[in-house]
């Protein structure tokens, strides 16, 4: 096993490039924005009262009975 050297462990630990955080920051967004407008947005008439990310990990409920 060959030893690292300083150069080769500061280049590993370098800080990202910019154009890298710009692509973290719009993919986050992307992924983020839908969710979020569907928590601030108010509930419709016979929607769930949990917000969405629950949705993903809930069954819907059953439909109501009309009798």
């Amino acid at each position: 096993m060959r030893a690292l050297r300083p150069s080769a462990l500061r280049a590993a630990a370098r800080r990202p490039t910019r154009g890298a955080l710009v692509k973290d920051v719009l993919l986050y967004a992307a992924l983020a924005l839908p969710a979020a407008t569907g928590m601030m947005s108010p509930p419709r008439p016979g929607q769930a009262s949990w917000p969405p990310p629950a949705n993903c990990a809930a069954p819907p409920p059953p439909p109501a009975s009309s009798s």
